[in-house]
Order: structure tokens, then C-alpha cells, then sequence
């Protein structure tokens, strides 16, 4: 039975998360229910997940492939791109008997689904029902895809599942948006992909990736020569985290120096940085609710998080290069190797989280001001939707 309306319980009311409300000095860690609770996940999935708007991707992975399969939550969608240039985004639904469209990226004319293969145009209007013929009780243009609102900034494609949606998110990630449209992103290629089946929460994997405090621990070839107090917090308002590493040395970049690109870096990287007397600043942005990137002098790699189920996610990694470089021979290789060791690293360390949580004991940990204030901001931005 589908829900239709929200009941009220114990996740959407701010008693419940007084532990994490309070200043960063005395505030704990999100009640560690939220990562593995049914009910809470139920609640997340209709509160956050089809409320709100989501990161599903990015135009730039519309260049090779102008269909790709998408999700918003455990929702399937897919996104297209027409021969003008127009992106649109439905539920990943045929209209006859429910059958999932699309399960891989393809470059098409048109969507014809796999079961009876009834097909649409990349406008998501019905063309083809074999051997059924329109009739006065069938019309197809009354069988179109479900359409979904989508939003583009930055090159960013932002789905809303709601038929009549909240504004878009230009102004909560504004300050985010100002930076990142100095990056030349409709000019990237993308150049190296991956997904990464994870058995831990999807917000195990975001506190993670906005805090720094665990790279002694979990990645020590990071911070061989890149001391903790270079990694500086650039928050501004709204619904996303910034921070960024000043000076980015040698043995910080995610590259062997020896082996640094000879081609130049990216176009709007020295506008970004000429507040800084250092031209290897790097940044990293986390979006509300699910998407991180970060920007480096002469690439951009960014992440996709997506829930499947309370204690497993899928995390999508994309590599992305300026489109009029061409990178020495094997780079691209070497340094999509040396993020998917890093992830790797993260995915280990998240999963034993994971396993730590059932503990009865454990109701939510300290967190560390000058380290962990990240994560104090993105539980509170949660806690704000989960009680809206």
C-alpha cells in the first residue's frame, strides 16, 4: 500500500535530537538510530528524499550517453537529452505494466521498454504499442512518462519528485554555486567512472567525507606532508558544507608531483584562488543532502551518494578533466586509482561504523569542535527537515 500521508513520530520532533541542537561544545552526535532505524528511514525517504531537492547528476554525463539511469532515494528515474540540447528527467516507469525502463546508461533515439516494448520519445511522450492501435479508450498521448521537476545550476541537475515543488536550491547553496561557476564545468569531460555497492547508511558515508579528523588514522599517506591546520573551513549560509585545504603541498595532491600534468590547469582556478598567496589550494563542497565534489587545479572528482536500504548504499564516483587536455598517458588511470584506494579506505571504516552502531550502549559520541564542526552543521541542516 502506498503511503499518501505523512504520520507524525518521534523523528519529526525536535526533542528528540536536543543532544545534537545544543552549541558544538557540548553537542553530541546524532542519535545513531538514524543510521539504521526502519522508521526513521521511512521518515528520511518521505521528508528529505521526496520533499526536497536532490542532486542526481551532472549535464556533463548527457554528452556521451543521452540516456542515463538516475535515482532520487530508492526512486528510479532517468534523465535525457534531446537533439536541441533540452535535458528532461521521469520516473524510469513504462506506462503499460510498470516495468523498469532503463538499468544502464545508452545513447538512443527513443526509450522502448524491455517487456512489450512500448516506446517513447526522449520527451517522454508515448510512440510505439505493438499490435495495440489508439481507440476512444485509448489515446497515447494519456500515457506519457511520469514527468520529474529537475533544476540546473552549475551543471548540476537537481530532481524534485513533488508535482508542485518548493523554489529550487539557487538560493540556500548561493555561496556554493558563486565558486563553483568560476570552475569551467560545462567544459569538462568526464573521464573515468564508478559505483560502489556500500553496506553502511548513506549519511555514514556524507559524515565521513566532511570531516578531516580521521585522515591520520584512515589515510595516512594524505597528510604526510599536509598538516591538519591546512585544512581550513569556508562555510558560508546554506544548505551545504565548504571547506577547503590551503596550502594543497606536494604530498597532498592526489598525484605523484614527480608525475604533475604538463597541461595547464583548470580554466577559473587562479579566479578562485587569488585570495591565496598559494596556487594549489584545492576545495571540496558537500551539497544537501548527497553530493560532494572536490576542485583541484587540474581536475574535479566528485561523489553521488544514494540510500538502498538503512545500512547499505550505493556511492557513485566521477572523474571529471578539462575538455581540451590531453593528460600524459595513464594519469587519468593513476589518479582514478589513487581515489578509488582512498575510497576504498572510507568504505572499510564506514562499514565497521556500521557494525559499531548496534551496541546498545553507544547513544551518540562527543564531537571535536575544531575538527568535527562540519558534521555538527550537516546534522543540524537533517534534524531541520526531518522536523519541518
Amino acid at each position: 500500500m502506498k503511503v499518501t500521508k505523512f504520520i507524525k513520530n518521534i523523528w519529526t520532533s525536535k526533542k528528540t535530537y536536543s543532544q545534537t541542537l545544543q552549541n558544538i561544545d557540548t553537542a553530541m552526535s546524532i542519535n545513531p538510530m538514524a543510521y539504521y532505524s526502519k522508521d526513521y528511514y521511512e521518515t528520511e525517504k518521505l521528508k528529505i528524499f521526496k520533499n526536497g531537492w536532490i542532486p542526481v547528476g551532472y549535464t556533463n554525463e548527457l554528452n556521451n550517453n543521452n540516456i542515463i539511469a538516475s535515482q532520487i532515494g530508492e526512486t528510479p528515474i532517468l534523465l535525457t537529452k534531446d537533439n536541441n540540447g533540452k535535458i528532461s528527467a521521469f520516473h524510469n516507469v513504462c506506462r503499460h505494466r510498470g516495468c523498469k525502463l532503463i538499468e544502464e546508461d545508452k545513447k538512443a533515439s527513443m526509450i522502448s521498454c524491455p517487456y512489450h516494448k512500448w516506446s517513447y520519445k526522449l520527451d517522454g511522450s508515448l510512440i510505439g504499442t505493438p499490435l495495440y492501435k489508439e481507440n476512444e479508450h485509448f489515446k497515447k498521448k494519456d500515457y506519457s512518462l511520469f514527468p520529474i521537476n529537475i533544476d540546473i545550476n552549475s551543471n548540476i541537475i537537481f530532481g524534485n519528485l513533488k508535482d508542485n515543488a518548493i523554489p529550487p536550491p539557487n538560493i540556500s547553496m548561493k555561496s556554493a554555486f558563486k565558486l563553483l561557476n568560476k570552475y569551467p564545468l560545462k567544459n569538462c569531460r568526464i573521464v573515468k567512472t564508478k559505483e560502489y555497492r556500500v553496506k553502511a547508511n548513506w549519511k555514514l558515508l556524507v559524515d565521513n567525507f566532511i570531516e578531516y579528523y580521521h585522515l591520520p588514522a584512515v589515510h595516512p599517506e594524505l597528510v604526510k606532508g599536509s598538516g591538519m591546520d591546512e585544512h581550513q573551513c569556508t562555510q558560508k549560509k546554506g544548505k551545504y558544507i565548504g571547506f577547503k585545504t590551503d596550502p594543497l603541498t606536494e604530498a597532498g595532491l592526489p598525484i605523484d608531483v614527480s608525475k604533475k600534468p604538463v597541461f595547464s590547469t583548470l580554466n577559473g582556478y587562479s579566479k578562485v584562488n587569488k585570495e591565496t598567496s598559494n596556487a594549489n589550494a584545492a576545495h571540496f563542497h558537500a551539497l544537501f543532502p548527497n553530493m560532494f565534489y572536490f576542485l583541484f587545479p587540474n581536475h574535479i572528482f566528485s561523489i553521488i551518494v544514494t540510500p538502498v536500504s538503512p545500512t547499505e548504499s550505493i556511492e557513485k564516483a566521477i572523474l571529471m578533466i578539462e575538455d581540451n587536455t590531453t593528460p600524459p598517458v595513464g594519469w587519468v588511470n593513476e589518479l582514478f586509482d589513487f581515489y578509488d584506494k582512498v575510497n576504498k579506505e572510507d568504505i572499510e571504516i564506514c562499514e565497521m561504523v556500521q557494525e559499531g552502531l548496534k551496541c546498545d550502549k553507544y547513544l551518540g559520541g562527543k564531537l571535536v569542535p575544531k575538527y568535527e564542526s562540519t558534521i555538527h552543521r550537516y546534522h543540524k541542516l537533517l534534524i531541520n527537515e526531518m522536523v519541518r
